[in-house]
């Protein structure tokens, strides 16, 4: 009888543990099955520019809004020309500019040119140039300025001549 109670006890003890060991493994499977969310936070990209790549192309003439003509006080007169516009995107450059005197009009070109095979963000992008006037020798009179097809006139009141060159 007491090897009867040893082996019931040690399969009551073995019932227990097994009972323990169930329940203990119960709960582990049932607390994995539950989903945790952490907040997520979806951020959308800013806007962007479109960007294009710019083949190497020939110059352009630079958009010119407006021209302010600067005469300068000394002798012989100086005259500058501040040129305001805008070049249509950051792969453009102002490249050439030329000056002419056709009668009383100075033409001045300004010419653009881009930088080849970049990648450039479409966004207008904004220059002012100063140009001086080739004004040496110049008779006293109304004179015009044309940038580009924009136009402004200024006046000499006096002779622009050296005496040297009289």
């Amino acid at each position: 009888m007491n090897m009867l109670n040893l082996t019931l006890s040690h399969l009551f003890i073995l019932i227990k543990l097994l009972s323990i060991g169930i329940i203990l493994l119960i709960s582990a499977c049932s607390s994995g099955n539950k989903q945790v969310s952490s907040p997520v936070t979806v951020t959308e990209p800013p806007p962007t520019t479109p960007a294009v790549v710019i083949p190497a192309k020939p110059t352009n003439e630079a958009q010119v809004k407006d021209i302010v003509i600067h005469l300068m006080e000394s002798f012989p007169l100086r005259v500058n020309v501040v040129v305001r516009g805008s070049l249509p995107n950051n792969c453009t450059t102002l490249d050439q500019f030329t000056q002419e005197l056709r009668g009383n009009t100075f033409v001045i070109k300004i010419l653009t040119a881009p930088l080849a095979n970049q990648v450039c963000a479409q966004v207008t992008q904004p220059f002012d140039q100063v140009i001086p006037l080739e004004v040496g020798d110049l008779k006293a009179g109304i004179y015009t300025v044309e940038v580009n097809g924009v136009s402004e006139n200024f006046e000499f009141s006096l002779d622009n001549v050296t005496r040297h060159n009289r």
